[in-house]
């Protein structure tokens, strides 16, 4: 599956942002939009306690909604 122009677009009009994104799988993540690329994006996410930060990789492909 090909990701749309449309989707990169709004994306890195949300850079620095913080979202809500769920996937096919049903997770859900929260995080900062930290980069978009061709076919994904980074979000950086913040650990319980809010101290520690990891980042995620997430396909185009697999996102099914975003919430800003």
């Amino acid at each position: 599956m090909e990701c749309g122009s449309d989707i990169r677009d709004t994306l890195k009009s949300a850079l620095g942002d913080y979202l809500s994104i769920t996937l096919i799988t049903g997770k859900t993540y929260y995080g900062e939009v930290k980069t978009v690329e061709t076919d994904y994006l980074l979000l950086e996410l913040r650990l319980r306690g809010g101290k520690s930060k990891t980042s995620v990789l997430l396909p185009f492909a697999h996102i099914v909604t975003i919430t800003i």
